[in-house]
């Protein structure tokens, strides 16, 4: 039957994201598949014939009007905040050398590689292997990073929950509250310095969504 193949793949969609969601730290962006299987699910079923046909068409104005509600809400908080205007903002403060971020696009717009591409996935197979932690942990003990941007501040005490179940993991911000100190935040990221370390001369300039990229560092582009 035309329903039977979307309906098989709705259910392994959902299965899917019913056993990566049982993993602390994800979020919605795993529900991706799932919308589309829903949505093809739908569309089979208003041209199937029978019951389902009915069901799909009433549905249909209601699931359409949830996603318009949700791209609104979406577009509110997009025009309030801009991610990328504050990390072009942060870049101007960081000082030389390698940048240790919670956010590989920090580095990406300072025309850097980016030392750590998928925080989360790093503190999760931390957790299994505790031997992939220890080298980054002795670097940041040893001050090797000039400047490391977290999302949270680390003087927040429900700072621990986020980086228990999300990024990096408990003992690389352990070793960065023992390191490293809170030098300013722009936004959603926070700036820490090696101890010791002075402060970034002076608030950085407000930035304009018409202002160019930032001048890309040259060097050797990763492989």
């Amino acid at each position: 039957p035309p329903l039977l193949l979307p309906a098989l793949w709705l259910a392994a969609a959902g299965g899917g994201v019913v056993a990566v969601l049982a993993s602390p730290g994800t979020g919605a962006n795993h529900l991706v598949e799932v919308e589309v299987a829903a949505a093809v699910a739908l569309g089979a079923a208003s041209v199937a014939p029978g019951i389902a046909s009915r069901v799909a068409r009433l549905s249909a104005p209601a699931v359409a009007a949830a996603g318009v509600a949700l791209a609104i809400m979406t577009f509110r908080e997009d025009i309030a905040t801009s991610r990328l205007l504050e990390v072009r903002a942060l870049v101007r403060t960081l000082p030389p050398g390698p940048v240790l971020s919670e956010d590989p696009l920090v580095p990406l717009v300072a025309g850097a590689r980016p030392l750590v591409l998928d925080a989360w996935m790093l503190r999760l197979a931390a957790e299994r292997d505790p031997g992939l932690g220890r080298g980054l942990c002795a670097e940041i003990a040893e001050g090797r990073y000039p400047a490391i941007v977290l999302f949270r501040d680390l003087g927040d005490p429900a700072s621990d929950a986020w980086y228990a179940q999300g990024n990096l993991g408990l003992p690389a911000i352990s070793q960065i509250r023992r390191s490293y100190r809170r030098a300013g935040g722009i936004g959603r990221y926070h700036l820490y310095l090696p101890r010791g370390e002075p402060s970034p001369a002076g608030p950085p300039a407000p930035v304009t969504a018409a202002e160019p990229m930032p001048r890309m560092v040259s060097g050797t582009p990763p492989r």
